[in-house]
């Protein structure tokens, strides 16, 4: 299981998820790398990367979850976008 696609509130965090079955869980690793390719630090997290204080300029971008088994990889791809919220008040339209 994987998170494809995360929207985000600028300044919030974000949990980006690269999940295999428990019965594999000691057989296999998983990296994650940064929109640049660059390997993230998971911060003692096993799967999951979690992304603290989100920016539009620094962390929008596809993040790539790396798993390898044996002598096997597979790379999962998530797609981080930072969004506005923006709450629009009706009050001036009820009578």
């Amino acid at each position: 299981m994987h998170t494809s696609q995360a929207l985000f509130e600028p300044r919030s965090y974000i949990s980006l998820m690269c999940r295999i079955g428990d019965y594999r869980k000691k057989e296999c690793t998983i990296l994650w790398f940064d929109p640049r390719d660059e390997p993230l630090d998971m911060l003692g997290e096993k799967t999951d990367l979690v992304i603290r204080n989100a920016t539009f300029e620094d962390n929008m971008g596809l993040y790539t979850c790396q798993i390898c088994c044996f002598d096997q990889c597979q790379k999962l791809t998530s797609f981080v976008y930072p969004v506005r919220i923006y709450i629009k008040k009706y009050s001036s339209m009820i009578k």
